[in-house]
């Protein structure tokens, strides 16, 4: 296997790493991070599947209970900073849609890769909720303070830094795996 060795000399520094192993192609991780919540920091109701598993299906917005149905994982893309979200029930993967300009409505699909089924995490200036920001269309997963039982969140094209209306709350969920 090759290895690399690589230096850095600054004015008063200097930072060395040697023998990196160099290895053909990477792998992609086999199992995503998780389970989280992703609740609407405006209404408090989190992102749910509603038992669907189906392309297509809308995902929608509930009282957080944490069942499975609330649960999802982040994996891997393979892209710096992104990362497709999959229901943690049926493991269909959240998709954008992929038409950018309509009042389209994010759906369940089987994991293909492709831009619209992978996000961008971006901190709030707060540091306590976050924006989920499609690759695909550049727009932001929003839910408001109007926000009720089976309502489907939407996309805004701005991130408006002190509006609530587009963070969202990423909660680590408790499961039991020995149940």
């Amino acid at each position: 296997m090759p290895k690399l060795s690589v230096e850095l000399g600054l004015p008063g520094l200097k930072i060395g790493v040697s023998e990196i192993n160099l290895t053909r192609g990477r792998k992609r991780a086999k199992r995503g991070v998780g389970p989280f919540l992703f609740i609407a920091r405006q209404c408090g109701l989190a992102l749910d599947t509603g038992c669907q598993k189906e392309n297509g299906d809308k995902v929608i917005v509930w009282a957080t209970h944490g069942q499975q149905q609330q649960f999802w994982s982040l994996w891997p893309t393979g892209y710096a900073g992104e990362f497709t979200i999959r229901a943690e029930l049926g493991g269909l993967t959240l998709d954008a849609t992929t038409d950018p300009h309509g009042d389209n409505r994010p759906v369940l699909w089987r994991y293909h890769g492709e831009s619209q089924q992978r996000w961008r995490l971006l901190e709030s200036p707060d540091g306590v909720g976050h924006f989920l920001q499609s690759v695909h269309s550049g727009k932001f997963l929003a839910m408001d303070s109007a926000g009720q039982n089976g309502w489907f969140p939407w996309f805004e094209a701005d991130r408006d830094q002190n509006s609530w209306d587009k963070q969202w709350l990423v909660v680590r969920a408790y499961t039991n795996k020995n149940k």
